[in-house]
């Protein structure tokens, strides 16, 4: 508290305290009520006071907290846009539907722990904050590019030319789910159209495919009691 505030308080306090000595018939009676006044004047204004200044600091705080969780965000998300090529891919292919229709989204989170380990921001409020940003941006692309096909690519994996594979039949309207392990049972995708239901190989090769990946897929339909059983390749049989 500054000196003008101590000394205002003192003032006033006097003056309360000469107002109740006055008030008194008697001398004693008025100066013992007078001092009195005027310790409780001054209590209560150095209370006052303190309750101001504290909420005056918790506010100033709390502004200081949100600017720096704003400048903390604001860095994420610029770290997050200088690798989101990469970071939509991982989601794209760490969020797969099983064969019982459900989400699971456990690889792809896994996978963004470890770049906020990497990036020194792995705490639950950049987790959260991270992961929605990445799915609006992935929403925005997906909107943006709704009636468009991504392109084969040479760089592609055994991964991304599944999801390549499967949103091709997305396109031409089957229901898909990729396997959570490229290759579980031989299947690489269950497509579901019309009631009918298919068990899909995808074998990204630099050479042709053999007469093992039908044999796989063969019992990839027996095992998920599809009614066709194909094998999809960018190369030859």
């Amino acid at each position: 508290m500054n000196s003008f505030k101590e000394q205002l308080y003192v003032s006033f306090s006097i003056v309360v305290g000469i107002a109740v000595f006055y008030a008194n018939d008697s001398f004693f009676k008025g100066l013992i009520f007078g001092v009195i006044a005027t310790v409780i004047v001054m209590v209560i204004c150095l209370v006052f006071s303190g309750v101001i200044e504290s909420n005056h600091t918790d506010n100033a705080d709390k502004n200081l907290t949100l600017k720096a969780k704003e400048k903390k965000t604001l860095q994420l998300y610029s770290i997050i846009d200088s690798h989101l090529d990469v970071l939509l891919l991982k989601r794209r292919n760490g969020i797969i539907n099983d064969e019982y229709g459900f989400t699971d989204d456990s690889t792809w989170l896994k996978e963004f722990d470890k770049f906020l380990i990497k990036i020194c921001m792995n705490e639950e409020d950049s987790k959260t904050a991270g992961l929605k940003y990445i799915k609006r941006k992935a929403e925005a692309l997906n909107t943006g590019k709704s009636n468009e096909t991504q392109q084969f690519s040479n760089d592609m994996n055994g991964i991304d030319y599944e999801h390549f594979c499967a949103e091709i039949l997305q396109k031409n309207g089957w229901e898909t789910s990729v396997s959570k392990a490229s290759g579980d049972q031989g299947v690489d995708i269950i497509a579901k159209k019309n009631n009918i239901k298919i068990a899909v190989q995808c074998k990204r090769h630099s050479k042709p495919v053999g007469n093992k990946a039908v044999q796989e897929v063969v019992a990839g339909r027996t095992f998920y009691g599809t009614d066709k059983a194909i094998v999809v390749t960018n190369n030859n049989f």
